[in-house]
């Protein structure tokens, strides 16, 4: 006969404030507070605690992602062949960020300078996981799209040329990063 068990609701809160509804199994003994992978963040005042106080981490995960998304989408064949993934740096931070007043959810940034001489990429990515967090996984997906179509072939980062790229609203719409929207799984075989 197996131990006695109860169901938890995660304790974090999304960003309307309302409660998360992940669950999950736990000893009848746990007492705690518990926060699924989304939350995580929200048990730390600041963000993740990590290690050393590491907020900065390469994620093969996100570079698995990137490949993925850069065979599916023929429009970032520059990427793909001209840079190359290799010459791609994913790092994931673990810290909140914004510029302007808004939530920035990631950046993608040309590796110049004494910089160039250290780092064994041409370009970094770096989704900020405290704000990503609130995305959906299709959503992340696109961001990652959206990030790799700042690289340039000519080895420059480009411009938006609208406050986003105008082919990924005119797919996704305009509001296709904000809590909640639904989006579609753009590796799935229906989408183009």
């Amino acid at each position: 006969m197996g131990a006695e068990t109860k169901v938890i609701r995660c304790s974090g809160h999304k960003n309307n404030n309302s409660r998360c509804g992940r669950e999950k199994e736990v000893s009848m003994n746990f007492n705690g507070e518990w926060y699924c992978w989304q939350h995580e963040y929200q048990r730390y005042e600041h963000g993740f605690r990590l290690a050393h106080n590491v907020n900065y981490k390469l994620d093969g995960r996100m570079k698995h992602l990137a490949k993925q998304i850069l065979e599916k989408k023929r429009d970032l064949w520059q990427v793909r062949d001209a840079i190359g993934i290799e010459n791609i740096g994913f790092v994931r931070c673990f810290l909140k960020k914004k510029s302007r007043g808004k939530v920035t959810y990631a950046d993608c940034r040309k590796v110049t300078g004494p910089y160039a001489a250290m780092i064994p990429y041409k370009f970094i990515i770096t989704f900020y996981d405290y704000n990503t967090s609130l995305l959906s996984v299709n959503q992340q997906k696109i961001l990652m799209y959206h990030e790799l179509k700042h690289i340039g072939p000519n080895g420059y980062i480009v411009p938006h040329d609208i406050e986003d790229f105008s082919d990924i609203l005119q797919k996704y719409g305009i509001d296709w990063a904000s809590e909640g929207v639904e989006v579609p799984d753009i590796l799935s075989e229906e989408v183009v």
